[in-house]
């Protein structure tokens, strides 16, 4: 869907459809392998120097910001055969992104959603390392901006979640969140308004 958005839709269209951008929110793209690999027959982008998929991050007004390791593998398809190297392979881009700056890495694939979100629970329990660094699927990074509620996303707030007290991920969300809690204080203010009109 990466391709339809940036090709038949457009950036432009889609700048015109934001509303209220993210400010100062950093994203570290994960392309996953199949959506370059095999290049020949994925014809999706430059499969050495991609770029479309930033492209539709920056246009939502966060920050694709350059990493290393950002055309490995999360690790996911090696989980159950080698859970070693499955841990390994996801642990690197973590401590990658987390360098970089990143506050959310973001994908295009639900299955290596899982693996970035489920796996890093299980490093920080098995291998006594945290990175309190959340991943976000790019159709919510982008509904978000178009005025979807996060409840419709699916996109679970820290204060929901079991690590609910980390301070580093409440200060990703915060930056997640931020504009549409504007927002939602705006839609509030007018309709507090609108009903003292009416009481008048």
């Amino acid at each position: 869907y990466l391709s339809v958005l940036h090709n038949d839709i457009t950036i432009d269209e889609i700048n015109k459809k934001t509303i209220d951008q993210y400010k100062d929110l950093k994203i570290a793209t994960h392309y996953g392998c199949h959506a370059l690999r095999p290049s020949e027959i994925m014809k999706f982008d430059d499969p050495v120097s991609p770029s479309l998929f930033d492209n539709l991050v920056n246009v939502t007004g966060a920050k694709s910001i350059d990493w290393p390791s950002k055309l490995d593998c999360c690790g996911a398809p090696v989980l159950g055969i080698n859970d070693n190297l499955s841990y390994d392979l996801t642990q690197k881009k973590l401590v990658n992104a987390k360098k970089a700056g990143a506050d959310f890495i973001c994908v295009a694939c639900p299955w290596c959603h899982m693996q970035f979100d489920k796996i890093q629970n299980q490093i920080a329990s098995k291998r006594d390392s945290e990175y309190s660094l959340p991943s976000i699927l790019y159709t919510q990074l982008l509904g978000l901006r178009l005025g979807i509620g996060k409840e419709e996303l699916g996109i679970v707030s820290p204060e929901n979640q079991e690590n609910q007290d980390n301070e580093l991920l409440k200060q990703a969300y915060s930056k997640l969140f931020n504009t549409e809690e504007k927002k939602e204080k705006k839609k509030k203010s007018k309709k507090k308004s609108i009903k003292k009109k009416a009481i008048k």
